[in-house]
């Protein structure tokens, strides 16, 4: 099961049985966040705020390279 958060941060996932269940929160560029929580039958569950850390990925130097054709400049130029 999954949600997509709304703008602010709200989210509903329903028809969770009882139990525990473990939520992972992931966001592009920020690490993945695992809380585990123990649900009662029907039970509404708040989790409070919920704050995902950066992560400090570095890249290596990029490279671009491109091929200039002759045919493709002049159309270009005119």
């Amino acid at each position: 099961l999954g949600a997509i958060t709304e703008m602010d941060g709200s989210f509903l996932i329903t028809n969770l049985s009882a139990g525990k269940k473990i939520l992972v929160f992931t966001y592009l560029g920020f690490n993945t966040l695992k809380r585990e929580i123990d649900l009662s039958e029907n039970q509404k569950f708040d989790l409070g705020k919920i704050e995902l850390k950066e992560s400090a990925l570095q890249l290596k130097d990029v490279e671009v390279t491109g091929r200039l054709k002759q045919a493709s400049e002049s159309k270009a130029i005119n």
